[in-house]
């Protein structure tokens, strides 16, 4: 079973559970992080929640917010509050805006004030439909699946480096994952020596642009891509 898998399971199995009483945050992954009972609207818990999602998966290092051989609640100091996984996110270099994919944590900022105040795990996305199937906590009260669309609200989402077996089989997301974080990691490269000159005639004759932060110089070139750089050059 993949990383992923094992967060996903983790979460799916607690889904339906809710509040006791319900409106108070009175929630067991509440009382595992802070380790007692708590209650008041100081203690939303759908950070909380996934942090116990990757803690009981034994993938709680891959959060960032770890302290190793200590519990939960030690483990995973700030992980209870949303928009530190922003910051942790885009710390470990793993903030993406788009092509969200199962195992996503997906950030959501509901006043539009650029602070998250809602977070949950992808479980699939519909690149057609514009939309996610995530596992919520605090949703309504409880542990829910929900369809979200992708729209203002969702600010982006933090990619833990799952890590895929050599000799597992994937499925079609689980490859459709490694290979966008593949794009990712080797979008800032350089040109190797052999080709220096090149890509510098082609920016400088405007062939090749990027995408505002990085030439992507060792991605693959579609046809539409291409169709865009023989345009430039009056080819076309």
């Amino acid at each position: 079973m993949s990383e992923i898998d094992q967060v996903l399971e983790v979460a799916r199995r607690y889904i339906g559970v809710t509040e006791h009483p319900s409106g108070s945050n009175n929630v067991l992954f509440n009382t595992k992080y802070y380790g007692r009972d708590v209650s008041g609207a100081q203690y939303s818990w759908c950070a909380s929640f996934l942090g116990y999602c990757f803690w009981e998966a034994k993938l709680l290092e891959l959060t960032g917010f770890y302290r190793k051989d200590a519990d939960y609640k030690y483990n995973a100091e700030n992980i209870a509050l949303t928009n530190n996984w922003v910051a942790m996110s885009k710390k470990l270099g793993r903030w993406v805006t788009h092509d969200y994919s199962p195992g996503d944590c997906v950030l959501f900022d509901w006043v539009g004030d650029g602070i998250a105040n809602h977070i949950g795990i992808v479980e699939s996305a519909n690149s057609s439909a514009n939309t996610l199937v995530t596992i919520e906590g605090n949703t309504g009260n409880a542990v829910r699946r929900m369809t979200r669309k992708v729209d203002r609200a969702v600010m982006g989402a933090f990619r833990p480096n799952y890590k895929i077996k050599v000799d597992e089989t994937m499925d079609v997301e689980q490859f459709k994952t490694l290979y966008r974080q593949m794009l990712k990691d080797q979008a800032a490269d350089q040109p190797d020596e052999w080709a220096r000159d090149a890509a510098q005639a082609a920016v400088e004759r405007g062939a090749f642009k990027g995408d505002g932060i990085d030439m992507n110089w060792k991605s693959p070139v579609s046809r539409q891509e291409l169709a865009i750089v023989m345009q430039r050059l009056g080819l076309l």
